[in-house]
């Protein structure tokens, strides 16, 4: 599912084009074992099974796929706002999203780096948007649907599991566990769309 990127010699200089490939290479490997990784998960725990979320014990699998789910989805959103930089001169704003980082001064007046931390709604729409503006308008992600809806639900899933508070939290119930199937497919079919538009803008050049 991941696209070729071809950079722009114009914004690429030649001391810096070896150092793009390597990291273009190691960020296409995080994505696909990530996304090999839930496959293994999902076969390892029989995680659609009726009885796979009865219990704390039983939900073990499902917590561990929501949250190697969670990586792929923030890994491919940041691979996505990387690639930007190749197609477009972005604004110190842009900058500040895309390398998620935000600069403040400390008391001696010098510049401190610390991290910025995107919440997953916003990330992945900015994240999708910037990404297809490189190649033209017509693409949109589809945020008035079930899939976007489950997305939204299993966030609030991810969080309950991340911090829990008490010991049903971490009960995966068949009903919430269909809700996290339906936002992994939701997000595959939208990344999916994502690629095949730019591979159809590009051929029209």
């Amino acid at each position: 599912m991941m696209a070729e990127i071809k950079p722009d010699s114009e914004r690429i200089n030649s001391d810096s084009i070896f150092k793009y490939f390597e990291e273009r290479d190691k960020s296409y490997l995080m994505i696909f074992f990530l996304h090999q990784e839930l496959l293994l998960i999902r076969n390892t725990g029989k995680l659609d099974s009726d009885n796979a979320g009865r219990d704390v014990s039983s939900s073990l699998w499902r917590r561990i796929f929501i949250r190697s789910l969670f990586a792929y989805i923030e890994g491919t959103c940041f691979r996505l706002k990387q690639d930007v930089k190749l197609f477009k001169k972005c604004s110190p704003q842009e900058d500040s999203i895309i390398s998620e980082k935000s600069y403040v001064l400390d008391k001696k007046g010098s510049i401190k780096e610390r991290d910025l931390h995107l919440r997953p709604i916003e990330n992945i729409r900015f994240a999708f948007r910037i990404y297809a503006g490189c190649f033209g308008p017509g693409f949109k992600l589809k945020i008035d649907g079930n899939g976007w809806d489950a997305y939204k639900r299993a966030i609030v899933i991810r969080n309950r599991i991340t911090h829990p508070k008490k010991i049903e939290d971490l009960k995966i119930p068949n009903e919430e566990w269909t809700c996290i199937v339906s936002a992994r497919t939701w997000f595959d079919d939208e990344y999916k769309k994502l690629l095949k538009f730019r591979k159809k803008t590009e051929n029209k050049e």
